[in-house]
């Protein structure tokens, strides 16, 4: 009865239908279980489907209601029924929900939480004192002067520790930063194995491209410059994630090989994807993470970098760290004080070396992650049509006419280029982001508005579905190929005149898959914000829809306007943008309260844990 009752609530709010089966899979692996219980189950399921990783009971009632769900007795009450429940367990219980601090879990994210924590905790108690030459190397690389700058302190932080944490927006010099650490670790010990790694294929290509192009002005021995890596791979790739089984062939029984780990773009990294990293790590490597913890959380469950910045919004550390670095740096840090333990392995890069002070862009970046409204909307209404920022509010049914005159232009140079590596050039010069994929606003009515027009001015079939210079975006992973969903692939002729896939692989580098070689995909012309991630464009058009929308968040709008290099436009209405700049995006998760505290006791006690991978 109550499984007809879940699965009505999914058809009537068109819900994903894997959250009914996972109750009627407990149902079917439990049949005395309480239809209490496989409500809950339902709840649960939704809110991972959301991002959370875990349920809040102080929610509990109002996810009820939202289903319709009205149970006999009360929720707040609901603790004293999970002891001898045959569906919900304690943490050293093998159950299909965990509940632990208040909170519901399905057990395998419970137990991925778990993995991340103790392993990061493990990490704090690797460091090492440093001999002194090293200091000095330090100086060599970095201008002492500058103590505003804190890309010298976030090496000295990841030199001292085998955990790193470094935060900043784009055009602090994350990457560049980290090509320097690895510099100097080699410069210790020659030998290290160091890989570098990134969630996705386009933020892979894009790293390796970054620090091939940093090393020649680092002004490093031929040796360490020759030692330095310069080839990033996917995280599917580097934990050698079988295509059809999902498991990763690296883990705790098997480690990488790997004594250094770089891992870029870290806010794009779900929290399966950070435990699968942790527990293929060896305890005695180095972990590095760079990403920018105001961005887009990942698409799956979690916002494991965010916690693992432990709410922080600013560089400070313990009273011990302070004294040091105020002895080896000349810095002035402010004294941490929350009990969050990685702390101090946490530095955040707050100077812009893309965006100066004057810039209406790293302005507006800065005020939106401040939630800032009132500043932010200030910039739009005084700045806009300057040099890097423009802020249009369409008219109803406006916008099609506008893609036509800001875009066409631009898909018609792609379609016009003389080379492949022309194309590409012509792609990353223009980008139009939405942040939806239906509707009038949507990818996919922005993609179809372009393309028809392109066909209609270049006399093409309308039901043509390739041509030379159509940008493609990969929906699919073919690892056979090494493409995976999110890269982009131009089509265009081989030397037979024939249309193939062309995808970049560095500079001036290309690979060709045939066209029905090519993975699922969709036009290019416009992305959702979350698919940008990792990517870089001259000139951003971001794009919102005409009506506030629980999916547009500052997150959203600032991911959106700091994918442009030197222009953003933003096309919505005031109203939306001064909603989105209010509305944060908040993932429900323990992370950052295991690594916070008292919590060290829970870390270590010894609990019932099934294999993960």
């Amino acid at each position: 009865m109550v499984l007809n009752e879940i699965r009505s609530v999914v058809l009537a709010q068109n819900l994903d239908y894997s959250h009914y089966t996972l109750a009627r899979f407990i149902k079917d692996a439990i049949p005395d279980a309480k239809d209490e219980d496989l409500w809950i189950s339902f709840l649960l399921s939704i809110e991972v489907g959301k991002g959370n990783v875990c349920l809040d009971l102080s929610n509990i009632e109002h996810l009820a209601k939202e289903v319709g769900w009205q149970p006999s007795g009360l929720l707040k009450d609901l603790e004293s029924d999970f002891i001898d429940n045959k569906v919900i367990g304690l943490p050293a219980e093998h159950k299909p929900l965990i509940f632990d601090r208040h909170k519901l879990y399905l057990n395998r994210y419970y137990h991925y939480e778990k993995l991340i924590a103790e392993s990061l905790v493990a990490k704090l108690h690797e460091g090492r004192k440093l001999n002194g030459s090293v200091w000095n190397d330090i100086d060599t690389l970095f201008d002492v002067t500058d103590s505003e700058d804190y890309q010298r302190l976030a090496v000295m932080v990841c030199l001292q520790n085998h955990l790193g944490i470094i935060s900043g927006g784009p055009g602090t010099g994350k990457t560049y930063t980290v090509s320097k650490l690895l510099a100097l670790l080699l410069m210790q010990n020659n030998q290290l194995k160091i890989k570098l790694a990134a969630p996705t294929g386009k933020a892979a290509a894009r790293l390796s491209e970054s620090v091939k192009h940093i090393i020649p002005h680092l002004a490093l021995p031929t040796e360490v410059a020759e030692a330095l890596p310069t080839e990033a791979l996917t995280l599917h790739r580097l934990l050698g994630i079988h295509r059809f089984t999902h498991r990763p062939r690296f883990y705790k029984k098997l480690p990488l090989d790997c004594d250094v780990l770089v891992l870029d773009e870290a806010s794009m990294i779900d929290q399966q994807m950070m435990a699968m990293t942790c527990a293929a790590l060896r305890s005695e490597s180095r972990l590095i993470l760079l990403g920018d913890k105001d961005q887009l959380s990942s698409v799956e469950a979690g916002s494991v970098f965010a916690d693992l910045c432990g709410g922080l919004s600013r560089t400070e550390f313990d009273c011990s760290q302070q004294e040091m670095y105020q002895q080896l740096g000349n810095y002035t840090l402010p004294l941490h004080e929350s009990g969050f333990k990685l702390a101090n392995n946490v530095v955040f890069l707050e100077k812009s070396h893309r965006f100066n002070e004057q810039s209406s862009i790293g302005q507006l970046a800065h005020h939106i992650k401040k939630g800032n409204s009132v500043e932010c909307m200030y910039i739009l209404q005084n700045r806009s049509n300057s040099e890097d920022l423009t802020w249009r509010q369409p008219k109803q049914g406006a916008l099609p006419e506008l893609l036509i005159q800001q875009v066409g232009p631009s898909a018609l140079k792609m379609t016009h280029s003389h080379t492949i590596a022309e194309a590409f050039q012509s792609f990353k010069q223009l980008q139009v982001l939405a942040a939806v994929w239906q509707g009038p606003y949507g990818v996919d009515s922005i993609n179809r508005t372009v393309e028809t027009w392109l066909k209609k001015k270049q006399a093409l079939d309308p039901s043509i579905e390739f041509y030379q210079g159509k940008p493609l975006m990969m929906s699919a992973n073919a690892y056979q190929f090494g493409i995976h969903n999110g890269d982009i692939g131009i089509v265009w002729p081989d030397q037979q005149d024939q249309l193939k896939v062309w995808f970049e692989r560095g500079k001036n580098k290309f690979t060709a898959l045939s066209l029905t070689q090519c993975p699922k995909h969709q036009s290019a012309y416009a992305m959702t914000v979350h698919k940008s991630q990792g990517s870089e464009f001259d000139h951003v058009i971001l794009v919102l829809p005409e009506s506030e929308s629980a999916l547009i968040s500052r997150e959203l709008v600032y991911t959106g306007i700091t994918r442009a290099a030197q222009q953003v436009e933003i096309w919505a209405q005031q109203g939306v943008i001064e909603r989105a700049i209010q509305q944060v995006t908040e993932r429900t998760s323990g992370l950052m309260h295991r690594l916070t505290g008292s919590a060290k006791a829970s870390l270590s006690s010894p609990q019932k844990q099934p294999p993960l991978f």
